[in-house]
Order: structure tokens, then sequence, then C-alpha cells
């Protein structure tokens, strides 16, 4: 399976090479690409798919997070702390940009602000992360009791075996309701010396991606436009730099897909090209 996944790669990356310009994504500090939760970097399909495969085509320095799936932020935080300093010692430079989906962003602006790392960070870029919570986080925490829950019970367990040190759903999930991070946010203070910009996706249909069939119209009654989880006023923080859009009638972007872990294209864009597109960005304002 591994050797099929590679040659299939290797394949379509001949397709691709034409699409990256040389060097135009060699930003001046290495990135780390920081995933979201419920999956790991390292399973059985990656979480961020070719992503970091066209970024490093285009020059970049790239790098996975490897945090826990399962974690609170303060636990993924400390992960990240030591993935950032092994970075800066393995490129000899003395900063890093993040790039981070979803909860992976909660994560991030936490180890930015309490562990003493902005200057460490030269940037933060977000991608669909619920910096206002999510009602879907909401429902779940006030429809399943925290305390000795099979289901808690069982996505630890299932977190243990794809390598999570120390499983947390309850917390994990609970910290991303509205009212948790609404404390979270009187609380994390930006970093001057960091810059913090974010994008969003949308879907347009509940058809759009099944995995989000059930939370699609929960979160647009409840939030308004959304990604599926996450919804466009949640995923707003810094520099807001629009939403991701797809280019067919009716097709949408999820949460899910907005990684590129699965598919390259989404309703016409190539999700591996839109990080380059940003990259590229980041490159130019000198990170």
């Amino acid at each position: 399976m591994n050797n099929l996944r590679k040659f299939l790669d290797s394949l379509l990356s001949l397709f691709s090479k034409r699409h990256v310009v040389p060097n135009s994504c060699k930003t001046q500090y290495p990135i780390i690409l920081v995933h979201g939760i419920a999956i790991r970097d390292k399973m059985i399909f990656s979480s961020w798919g070719r992503v970091p495969d066209y970024l490093r085509r285009g020059g970049a320095q790239v790098f996975l997070s490897n945090v826990d799936a399962w974690a609170s932020y303060a636990h993924n935080a400390q992960l990240l702390q030591l993935k950032i300093e092994e970075v800066l010692r393995k490129t000899n430079k003395d900063k890093v940009n993040l790039i981070a989906h979803s909860k992976g962003g909660i994560d991030s602006r936490y180890a930015i602000s309490k562990l003493n790392l902005a200057d460490k960070v030269a940037s933060l870029t977000t991608v669909s992360t619920p910096h206002r919570g999510s009602c879907v986080a909401d429902i779940i925490s006030k429809a399943i009791p925290e305390s000795d829950n099979v289901i808690y019970k069982l996505t630890n367990f299932i977190g243990t075996l794809i390598g999570d040190s120390s499983p947390e759903a309850a917390l994990a999930v609970k910290e991303l309701s509205t009212e948790h991070m609404t404390k979270f946010n009187d609380e994390i203070i930006d970093m001057p010396q960091v810059y913090y910009q974010s994008y969003g996706a949308r879907m347009l249909h509940l058809l759009n991606d099944p995995i989000f069939s059930f939370t699609y119209p929960i979160v647009t009654q409840h939030e308004g436009e959304n990604d599926g989880m996450v919804s466009l006023q949640s995923c707003q923080w810094g520099k807001f730099n629009g939403v991701v859009e797809g280019k067919k009638p009716g097709v949408g972007i999820s949460h899910f897909q907005i990684t590129g872990a699965v598919w390259d294209k989404i309703s016409g864009v190539n999700i591996p090209l839109l990080y380059v597109s940003w990259v590229e960005a980041l490159k130019l304002k000198g990170f």
C-alpha cells in the first residue's frame, strides 16, 4: 500500500511541477504545519496531503508539528514548543512560520503567548480555526457527560493507538466551546512581534462533504455560513485574507478538504497550490 501511494505521488508530481516556481516558497524562516483535532501527522494518510511536497518543491523548509490528536491546547503547546526548538536547531534559524489548521491555531496561539515563544515565531497563519469556538463543541459538551463516558474513553483509547501521549478527548472538545474560547481570547493576548493572519472555507450544501452533512446545517442555523464545523465569523483572526471559494456552482470546500489531506483538487481549486500562494505571500512580506 505504501509503495503504491509513493508511486502515485511520484506520478502526480510530474504533472504538478510546472505549477510551482522554484524558490518561490523559499521563505526566510522555516515552516511548521500544525494539524487540528482528531488527526495526527503520521497516519495511513497524511494530515496535509501533498501540501508539504508542493511547498518544498518551491524551496520552503517544511516540518510537521506531530502534536497529539486529542489533547488539550496546553499539552499540545508544549509539544509544539519542542518541535519549534528542534526545527531552529536543524535549520540554524532564529524564527519559524506556523501554518495551523483548526484547533492547531488555538494550540499555536497558546504556545506563542504563554510559553514565551513570541521571539521564535515570525508569523502564524490559521486556516479554519475556531477562534471564537464552535457551536458543535457546545452541543457535544452538553450532550455527552464529561465524567466516565464510554465515548470519551473509547476516543482516548483510539488516541493512544495512533500515538497520542496524553489523550483527553472530553477536555479537547470542551476547550473549543464558544464559552471557553471567550475566556481564552480574554487571557491569550496576541504578541506584537508576531504577524497573525487567517483564512476560512465555506461549504455551500450539506452534500459538499458527507463527513459534515450533519454538522453543516447545525452551524448554519446557529452561526451562519461555515465549512461544516467552523463559521466564517469564528475563523477570523489577525489579518483576515478571506474565504476559499469553490469554482463549481453549489460545490463548496469543507473544514477537512481545506487541508488537502485526501484530494488535491476540490471544486476546481488546487488545495496544495493555495498553500503555495500563501507561502509566496509570506516570503514577499519578509517572513
